[in-house]
């Protein structure tokens, strides 16, 4: 993934089915602004929890059921 993104950070990434949040807060320590999608909210405010980054938002199920 290193490979498509700009190096030195600056991009706007979307991680969607972000589970724990081991990959937005990766992308998020490479100066990327993380927007991470994860519909389970218990998975969601663990990985909240976990990963306390300003440069990344969170965001729940999107789309109405």
């Amino acid at each position: 993934m290193r490979d498509y993104l700009p190096s030195g950070g600056g991009a706007l990434v979307l991680d969607i089915g972000a589970g724990s949040g081991r990959d937005a807060a990766w992308l998020a320590e490479q100066g990327h602004d993380v927007v991470a999608v994860e519909p389970a909210a218990e998975l969601r405010q663990e990985a909240q929890r976990r990963h306390p980054d300003e440069w990344i938002s969170w965001l729940g199920n999107m789309v109405p059921i």
